[in-house]
């Protein structure tokens, strides 16, 4: 004879703890924002080269990459440079 536990008892908690995971670090998150933020603005100030390096061809990759230009003022002088050999790839 097995004991049956109804999938309410499991599916509960662990949704809950899923939740509440999420709650927390999104506090976190944007107790960080708020404390850290300001800061990194004081800090950088002047224009700086930066190197984005991507190591996957995939859209996220694009859009992080983009979205990183835009958030810090030079989208407009953003270059792409791929290898030759992926011009063959779909």
């Amino acid at each position: 004879m097995a004991f049956e536990v109804p999938a309410v008892l499991v599916i509960l908690p662990v949704g809950l703890i899923f939740l509440l995971s999420g709650l927390i670090v999104n506090l976190f998150q944007a107790i960080l924002y708020v404390l850290v933020h300001p800061l990194s603005k004081a800090c950088s100030e002047g224009k700086e080269n930066a190197l984005f390096i991507s190591n996957h061809r995939s859209d996220i990759d694009w859009l992080v990459g983009w979205v990183m230009a835009q958030r810090s003022g030079c989208l407009g002088s953003t270059v792409a440079i791929l290898k030759k050999a992926l011009k063959y790839l779909p």
